[in-house]
């Protein structure tokens, strides 16, 4: 991670009087959220007959392991 600039670093590169430093203040906890809520892809090897049976029963495949492994580890 990078360390932040000291005030004087900044400072030097100015280029003309119009210049500014402007101090902001950022909430970053909602783009944390979107990342611990990002979706990823998982490989799940399954026997053919069990995807075919849950295909017909129309099965979301996605949908069933994740409530399997919520309620696995509880939460």
């Amino acid at each position: 991670m990078d360390t932040p600039s000291s005030f004087k670093a900044l400072a030097s590169k100015l280029v003309s009087d119009g210049d500014i430093i402007q101090a902001i203040t950022v909430d970053t906890e909602l783009v944390r959220e979107r990342e611990r809520s990002k979706v990823v892809n998982k490989t799940v090897t399954l026997s053919s007959w069990l995807v075919e049976v849950g295909k017909e029963n129309k099965i979301n495949f996605s949908q069933l392991l994740q409530k399997a492994i919520r309620e696995e580890l509880q939460v």
